[in-house]
């Protein structure tokens, strides 16, 4: 029995080994009752999973994992 990727992205963060995921992802009625999720606003083939970092206001955790010019390149490649 073969976990998909969003199988799996689900999984660590209901476990609590990563504390958010994101993908894209097609919505089923099982994963929009069982996980808390935003509304989609495109379609993306990339994934990434993270822990959120402790030392950063929480707003600002999403960011954490890279520097700004890596979000830059991200945000450029995607337009």
């Amino acid at each position: 029995n073969v976990k998909s990727v969003i199988d799996n992205i689900i999984l660590q963060v209901r476990t609590r080994a990563a504390d958010i995921g994101m993908c894209g992802l097609y919505i089923t009625d099982d994963r929009i009752t069982e996980t808390d999720m935003s509304i989609g606003h495109s379609r993306d083939c990339a994934s990434f999973i993270t822990l959120a970092s402790k030392a950063l206001p929480k707003y600002r955790a999403i960011m954490g994992p890279f520097q700004w010019p890596v979000w830059v390149c991200i945000v450029v490649i995607y337009l």
